[in-house]
C-alpha cells in the first residue's frame, strides 16, 4: 500500500526501495494472521 502511495505522488525510488522488505513483511503478516486463527499452546 505504501509503495503504491509513495508511486501516486510521485516518489517512485522510494517505491521502488520498499521491494527489498517485502519477503520479511509477508512473512511478518502471515505470522500475525497464524496467531489470531491459531489457538495458543
Amino acid at each position: 500500500m505504501l509503495a503504491l502511495a509513495l508511486t501516486e505522488v510521485g516518489r517512485e525510488r522510494e517505491a521502488v526501495s520498499l521491494a527489498a522488505h517485502l519477503p520479511r513483511h509477508e512473512r511478518s503478516t502471515a505470522d500475525y494472521a497464524r496467531l489470531l486463527v491459531e489457538p495458543e499452546a
